[in-house]
């Protein structure tokens, strides 16, 4: 019994002993988080500057890199003086890098202006080099077009237009129909004939072979080309016929608006000497369509709709 208990006693100093002896688990490394470089400004270029106009111009750009940020914006900017900001104006083409392309409207003929792309992150808004451009001359618009009323009596596939001249008749008309200005032939020299737009619309065609019936568009781009409704009237008009005070008339295009008056969808005649109107081929309702006109008694040149059995003049503009 006593070398039992010495025994047991033995086997437990010894177990002590070599666990006291173990050695303690090495602690597990820190955990070092990764270097994360600063936010930079993005890098971008100004690369081309492409189909110029008289108002309008391309650009392509490349965001090359985002300087460790997304890109939230990017376009050009543009101005008469030199190195434009966003400040300035410009163009928002989405975000991202890489290629981008922007486009320039409304801008003036024959002007210089300086262009550079851009590009914003978290940082902020970085610049690619500047460039410039020069846009070219407005084209005449108006070498395209008649410079004096249509004065023709068949359709383009030589079936005759009907000159209607009773007043009750006129009135009455769905069909494509001519007459002179009071139903007299004198005025045919000076101001052409009218047409209801029942003509104007005609699938025959009114136009002569290789011209056509100006749309509501052709007539506005003739506008804007000669300043704007405010004073393109008096650049369309003569300077003579008219009743005074002739506002604003110089002729300066060439185009020879004569105050060819019009005949009203009851079958009267009036205004003449004093106001002309055009017919476009553009259709406003089931009884009325868009026609370009001007006055005696202001520069400006109005587009308004009529109803289709009014008689007014018609030019055309060149396919």
């Amino acid at each position: 019994m006593k070398n039992s208990r010495y025994h047991f006693t033995l086997v437990v100093l010894l177990c002590t002993f070599f666990l006291g002896c173990q050695k303690s688990p090495a602690p597990s490394p820190p955990v070092v988080p990764p270097v994360i470089p600063p936010a930079k400004l993005s890098i971008v270029t100004t690369d081309s500057v492409t189909n110029i106009t008289y108002n309008t111009a391309a650009v392509y750009s490349n965001i090359t890199n985002d300087g460790g940020t997304p890109i939230t914006a990017r376009g050009i900017c543009w101005s008469t003086i030199t190195n434009p900001t966003t400040g300035d104006k410009k163009t928002l083409d989405g975000s991202g890098v890489g290629v981008y392309e922007s486009n320039i409207t409304e801008l003036h003929d024959t002007t210089s202006y300086y262009v550079r792309s851009y590009s914003t992150n978290s940082v902020g808004t970085a610049y690619g080099t500047q460039t410039s451009f020069t846009t070219g001359i407005i084209p005449n618009i108006l070498s395209q077009w008649m410079l004096s009323n249509l004065d023709v009596v068949t359709y383009q596939n030589g079936d005759s237009i009907p000159k209607v001249t009773d007043t009750t008749a006129w009135k009455n008309l769905t069909t494509g129909a001519w007459c002179y200005y009071n139903n007299d032939s004198t005025h045919g020299a000076l101001y052409g004939k009218l047409y209801n737009w029942y003509a104007v619309n005609d699938p025959r065609g009114l136009a002569p072979k290789g011209w056509h019936i100006p749309t509501k568009q052709e007539w506005s781009n003739v506008v804007l080309y000669l300043g704007g409704d405010m004073v393109a009237g008096g650049k369309l008009k003569t300077t003579d016929l008219w009743l005074i005070p002739n506002t604003g008339a110089t002729n300066e295009t060439g185009f020879n608006g004569r105050p060819a008056g019009y005949r009203t969808e009851s079958g009267y005649f009036t205004f003449l000497e004093q106001f002309t109107f055009w017919w476009t081929a553009k259709e406003h309702d089931s009884t009325t369509a868009v026609e370009r006109s001007l006055g005696y008694n202001y520069p400006d040149s109005y587009m308004y709709f009529y109803d289709k059995r009014d008689g007014m003049s018609v030019r055309c503009v060149r396919n």
